[in-house]
């Protein structure tokens, strides 16, 4: 049982720094294929790459928040240390850390240079909706 509950505090860790790291390889495989935006087919996969950037993050609120209540039942069935809420707090650190590094390679998918000004309007409301909403509703 302790096993189990500890790979339900490390998991939900594992799954979101693996998802910021594919994301990642994604958005620097798209900025490297396609430098500046111009055309609709190229706006569709930035809008693509936009939508599962923010669906991502949505996963990843409800990800940080699984190991918590693991962590209570754990100590209420006296399964778990007080101690190992440590692990929590480091994986969260890690976690964070990492998100603030990718955050350089989501910038520059978000601001690619637009050839034309009706593409850079469309790209300017996606990259809004990418930076301050919940939802891709563009």
């Amino acid at each position: 049982m302790h096993l189990l509950l500890l790979a339900g505090l490390i998991l939900p860790f594992a799954i979101m720094l693996a998802m910021i790291l594919m994301l990642c390889k994604e958005m620097k495989t798209f900025v490297a294929e396609v430098p500046v935006l111009q055309n609709t087919e190229q706006l569709d996969r930035f809008k693509q790459l936009a939508a599962r950037s923010m669906y991502s993050a949505l996963l990843q609120i409800a990800l940080f928040l699984v190991p918590w209540p693991v962590y209570i039942y754990g100590i209420s069935k006296r399964v778990l240390l007080q101690g190992e809420i440590t692990i929590i707090f480091v994986l969260s650190i890690a976690t964070f850390l990492v998100i603030l590094l990718q955050k350089k390679d989501e910038e520059a998918a978000r601001v690619l240079p637009v050839g034309d000004i009706e593409l850079r309007v469309e790209r300017d409301k996606v990259a809004k909706a990418w930076l301050q909403g919940m939802w891709p509703n563009w």
